[in-house]
C-alpha cells in the first residue's frame, strides 16, 4: 500500500538542523497492523505525517500502491490524502457542534461525494461500530469509548486505503482501549485498509501484524511478535 525509503526529515532548532528521521524505511500493507513504539521525541509523529502526506521528507522516496509519488505536488497530495487516507487523533478531535451523523460524514463532504452516497455510508460505518443510536448526539453526550468509535468510523467511511492513527487509546480506560482497538483492528481488515499506529500503550501491542520500535529517528523492526488476542468485542463502552 505504501512504502517508505531512505527517509531523512530534521527540523531547524536555532541555527542547527535537528534531524528527527535518519534512513527511515516502512512497508504498510492492505489489511494489517503495525505499530510503531518508542519514547516521546523518537520521530513517531513525524513519521506518521509523512505516512498520512500531511509532511514531505527532506530527502527519501514515498511510493503509494507501487506509484513513486514523492515530488507530486501539493494539489495532488491533498487529492489522494482525502480520498485515500484516514486519520484517528489523540484526543478524538471531533467537531463538538456536530452530531456524530455529521461528523462522520464530514470527510465525504470535503471529496463532494452525492447524498445518497453519504447517507448509505454514514449508516453502514455506523452500524458497524455500534453507533447507530448515538447518530443524533453529539460528542460531548458520549463517552470516552463512543467518541473513540465515533472517530474511528469517520476514519473509515470512506473506505481509506490506509490508517493513520496517533495515540488512539491514550485518554481510554484499559478495557475500553482493548475493545475500541480490537475494533479497529477487524474493521480495518474487513474494509482492507493498511493501519499505522504512534503509541506509547503497551495493551495494544498483542493485536499488531507488525511491530517497529523507533530510536533516534531509526526504525528497528521487533522481532518475536506477540500472539494477537483473540477474545470477543464487548458492547461499547
Amino acid at each position: 500500500m505504501l512504502t517508505l525509503q531512505h527517509i531523512a526529515k530534521a527540523y531547524r532548532v536555532g541555527a542547527l538542523p535537528q534531524p528527527v528521521l535518519r534512513d527511515a524505511e516502512l512497508t504498510l500493507h492492505a489489511g494489517e497492523f503495525t505499530a510503531l513504539v518508542g519514547p516521546s521525541g523518537s520521530g513517531k509523529s513525524t513519521l506518521l505525517n509523512i505516512c498520512g502526506l500531511i509532511d514531505r521528507p527532506d530527502s527519501g522516496h514515498i511510493h503509494w500502491q507501487g506509484q513513486d509519488i514523492t515530488h507530486h505536488n501539493h494539489a495532488e497530495w491533498t487529492q489522494l490524502r482525502r480520498n485515500a487516507i484516514g486519520f484517528i487523533f489523540q484526543g478524538f478531535n471531533l467537531i463538538p457542534v456536530m452530531t456524530v451523523w455529521d461528523n462522520v460524514a464530514y470527510p465525504l463532504w470535503l471529496t463532494h461525494t452525492p447524498q445518497a452516497e453519504i447517507d448509505d455510508a454514514v449508516a453502514a460505518v455506523l452500524q458497524a461500530v455500534g453507533l447507530t443510536d448515538m447518530a443524533r448526539k453529539r460528542p460531548d453526550e458520549l463517552s470516552g469509548g463512543q467518541r473513540q468509535r465515533v472517530a474511528i468510523a469517520r476514519a473509515l467511511v470512506k473506505r481509506p486505503n490506509l490508517i493513520v492513527a496517533d495515540e488512539p487509546t491514550a485518554s481510554l480506560d484499559q478495557d475500553t482501549a482493548l475493545n475500541v482497538i480490537q475494533l479497529l483492528r477487524e474493521l480495518a481488515r474487513s474494509y482492507g485498509s493498511a493501519v499505522v499506529v504512534a503509541t506509547h500503550d503497551d495493551r495494544l501491542l498483542p493485536f499488531c501484524d507488525h511491530l517497529y520500535r523507533m530510536d533516534h529517528g531509526r526504525i528497528l523492526p521487533v522481532p518475536n511478535q506477540i500472539n494477537h488476542v483473540q477474545t470477543p468485542i464487548e458492547e461499547t463502552a
